[in-house]
């Protein structure tokens, strides 16, 4: 049986998330609640199998989310012992992870 994991953002990246998504688009807007929704329940199941994790700090994972254009990487913290994923940073268009 699969346990479910609490998502939670850092404060500043929702904040600089929600400041991005009032200045967008409205197609951007819609890629942007796409990809936030994508990233809550894909971290919300087995988030360690998700990217690769560092051997100086292995609860922090860095994180390519497929399916969605342009890409998106998503940098988090996981706590297993609490459940909880804490996502840190969230790079869109990230060239340098291709």
């Amino acid at each position: 049986m699969s346990h479910r994991y609490t998502v939670v953002w850092s404060p500043e990246l929702e904040a600089n998330y929600a400041a991005r998504w009032n200045s967008a688009s409205p197609y951007d807007r819609i890629r942007l609640t796409e990809a936030a929704n994508r990233i809550d329940h894909d971290l919300r199941f087995a988030p360690g199998r998700r990217g690769r994790g560092s051997p100086e700090q292995p609860d922090r994972h860095v994180w390519r989310v497929h399916g969605i254009e342009p890409p998106v990487v998503v940098v988090f913290d996981v706590s297993a012992e609490d459940r909880i994923v804490r996502v840190l940073e969230i790079l869109m268009n990230p060239e340098r992870f291709e």
